[in-house]
């Protein structure tokens, strides 16, 4: 080997590594914000339906083992989780990705009704499902057969209201229009200032795999911008949503499964160097 076989062996090495690093530093911000919320979720709503889960957020991934494969973890697969939710989100873009962009003519609604309370969350969750199951046994969904996935989504909102709606990706103008219209006639209050429609372009359908809920809320009313997490609303917003479907595909789109491995690769195949047993502390 040369002088100059060497330098480019080293130089894709150190990439290698670099590139290796950057993927477990990531790992460990996503750990860090899961094992912080997962804390705070569970301390402070004693009594929660979804108090186990959020102790079995705390342990995620807290040790990765080195397998055959790579390095593997144990997941929660909660919603919530950072570590789960990149998984999650990954395998969705992965599945629906190569369907979405056969799409001749997408467009991008968002389909809302009035904020309500939590003690009326769970209805208003019922009342948008009703809605969207009559729209597809009408004559025209059945006439036109229209393609494309749904996702349901709920923020939080001031004075205690909560914001549940939905975004769906369809094919086609006239059925995005079409949609508008049947939700105005099906969902009490909605108005036709809150519905949006615009054409995707290509990989613009990234958005729809984001989060189901905003962790973050913002306060501007003492005319500064606060940033914060309220842990009791967000514990709300997850056990009311316990077990109801996030993303729907509809029309020719095959549906993803969303479901995590139990026990499962972190990554890449890792290199030696990482092949050992790794416990997270706290940093």
């Amino acid at each position: 080997m040369n002088k100059s076989d060497r330098f480019c062996t080293d130089k894709g090495s150190t990439k290698k590594n670099n590139e290796e690093q950057l993927r477990y530093r990531k790992l460990t911000r996503k750990k860090h914000l899961g094992y912080y919320l997962a804390c705070h979720l569970y301390y402070r709503n004693e009594g929660s339906v979804l108090n186990q889960s959020y102790q079995n957020t705390i342990y995620c991934a807290s040790t990765l083992a080195p397998t055959q494969g790579g390095l593997s973890a144990r997941y929660c697969k909660n919603r919530w989780c950072p570590v789960c939710q990149s998984i999650r989100i990954a395998t969705l873009i992965n599945g629906y990705a190569s369907q979405l962009n056969e799409m001749a003519d997408p467009y991008f609604v968002t389909l809302t009704g009035p904020t309500v309370p939590a003690e009326l969350l769970k209805k208003r969750i019922k009342e948008f499902a009703g809605g969207w199951s009559l729209m597809r046994q009408t004559k025209y969904w059945k006439a036109n057969k229209p393609s494309g996935i749904r996702k349901a989504e709920c923020t939080l909102r001031p004075d205690g209201q909560y914001h549940y709606h939905y975004h769906v990706i369809i094919d086609g103008r006239e059925n995005a229009e079409w949609l508008i219209s049947q939700w105005l006639e099906r969902i009490k209050g909605s108005s036709i200032k809150a519905q949006d429609m615009r054409p995707v372009r290509q990989g613009e359908y990234l958005e729809i795999f984001k989060y189901f809920t905003k962790l973050i809320s913002t306060d501007k009313s003492a005319g500064k911008e606060r940033r914060y997490i309220d842990f009791e609303r967000l514990d709300v917003v997850f056990s009311t949503l316990k077990g109801t479907r996030v993303y729907q595909p509809f029309g020719g789109i095959k549906a993803v499964s969303e479901e995590i491995d139990e026990e499962g690769l972190v990554g890449e195949e890792s290199s030696e160097e990482y092949m050992q047993l790794w416990r997270w502390m706290t940093d």
